[in-house]
């Protein structure tokens, strides 16, 4: 964890030359901050009219038509049916296409169909999530080098989406599948599991990257929020404080890394443990504990920022209900920015990690917000969305990088 602590150390350095954007959680105007795009509601807002409206297939394709138009360009021709064919298969398995494939009739959306029916989707999703999840098999230090039963977390990945569990359910079951009755998905838990750790008994300083790790994977990974920048101060440039980020570490503060004995396979997941509140480390210093934060989500995106702590153990279930509640204007955009720059080659918003005010303004937020609230309309499906990009006019175009 030295990179990290190291980043940290640098970021206080800075902060005693350049004034924070935010000097203290209680002098935040809350309402001012909710303004800024990222921390609003998605909004549907109805697909622009556009000229050539022969070319449009899907609904999303308008709002890229009309940047164009307004710029005076035009779309590139349609590739051939042998690029597409190429590209699908790329895209959606990660494997080229065999010679029965170009013989499917009714070529197109049957052939999406097909692709997204092979075992080959899970895995090619699997590729998109994995390191976001900061998949590994092994770390360099710490109680173990090695975690046997990693592939078991993999697996589950692969088989969620290939079964097409909606993106809600797929995000609450990595946070609390052993709280939610449903023993088939523990595997899920790797989620938390998989990351380095300390052995029993280490030193507070070394829990405490710990936590920085879990807090960094699930506010980037599933936010697109650093969060753990508020580690050792309040964040120089988002509605984030240090007292926010105890409150969440706590959550992580309170559970421990289990094994658990199905036949010859070992799953490592996580349970909660002793329960516990964070005090607020000044300069993240251990030595110097300050304000006890209690357990719960950022107050930046908590229905509910004035109540007590999460009352429900850890507070893993409360807070996977809360970050897939429709009221979370954050986690449906950024998978579907994620999914779009998997298929495009490049980012409605170039910073997939950082919606932040730090981060990159997405490039057409209309079509962001279209597309995010169309993802939840449609049960979360990660298959409905990948279907829906790929069927349009915008993808289909003759370049593969599409420039828009």
């Amino acid at each position: 964890m030295r990179s990290i602590r190291s980043w940290h150390t640098a970021i206080v350095v800075l902060s005693t030359l350049v004034a924070p954007a935010t000097a203290c959680l209680g002098e935040i105007d809350w309402d001012e901050a909710r303004q800024f795009w990222a921390f609003q509601a998605p909004e549907a807002s109805a697909p622009p009219a556009v000229a050539n409206s022969s070319w449009v297939r899907r609904e999303l394709d308008r709002f890229i038509l009309h940047r164009l138009e307004r710029e005076g360009l035009a779309p590139a021709p349609e590739a051939s049916r042998e690029t597409l064919v190429r590209r699908l298969s790329l895209d959606l398995t990660g494997l080229p296409p065999s010679v029965a494939d170009h013989e499917i009739p009714q070529f197109y959306s049957r052939f999406v169909d097909h692709l997204l029916d092979t075992p080959q989707f899970g895995e090619r999703m699997a590729s998109l999530w994995l390191p976001v999840a900061r998949y590994a098999e092994d770390q360099a230090h710490g109680r173990v080098t090695s975690f046997p039963g990693a592939p078991h977390y993999r697996s589950w990945v692969i088989d969620a989406f290939n079964r097409d569990l909606p993106y809600d359910q797929f995000v609450r079951l990595q946070l609390a599948a052993d709280l939610l009755g449903d023993d088939d998905d523990l595997p899920a838990l790797g989620f938390l599991a998989l990351g380095p750790y300390p052995p029993n008994g280490s030193r507070v300083a070394e829990r405490a990257d710990m936590w920085a790790d879990r807090v960094d994977l699930v506010s980037r990974g599933l936010l697109g929020l650093s969060v753990a920048c508020a580690r050792c101060h309040d964040h120089l440039s988002e509605p984030i404080g240090a007292e926010d980020y105890y409150a969440f570490a706590g959550i992580f503060a309170s559970v421990q890394h289990d094994y658990v004995t199905r036949g010859d396979h070992t799953l490592h997941i996580v349970s909660d443990a002793v329960l516990k509140n964070l005090r607020v480390f000044r300069n993240g210093d251990p030595e110097q504990a300050g304000k006890l934060a209690p357990r719960r989500n950022i107050r930046l995106l908590s229905p509910h920022p004035d109540l007590d702590a999460y009352q429900d153990g850890s507070g893993r279930r409360e807070l996977a209900a809360e970050l897939t509640a429709p009221s979370n204007p954050l986690l449906a955009r950024v998978m579907v920015n994620r999914v779009w720059g998997e298929l495009f080659g490049r980012y409605l918003v170039e910073t997939p990690s950082n919606f932040g005010q730090s981060g990159a303004p997405p490039t057409h937020p209309e079509l962001l917000d279209y597309l995010a609230c169309r993802f939840v309309e449609n049960g979360w499906s990660v298959k409905w969305l990948v279907r829906e990009l790929v069927s349009s006019a915008t993808y289909r175009q003759e370049l593969s990088l599409i420039h828009i």
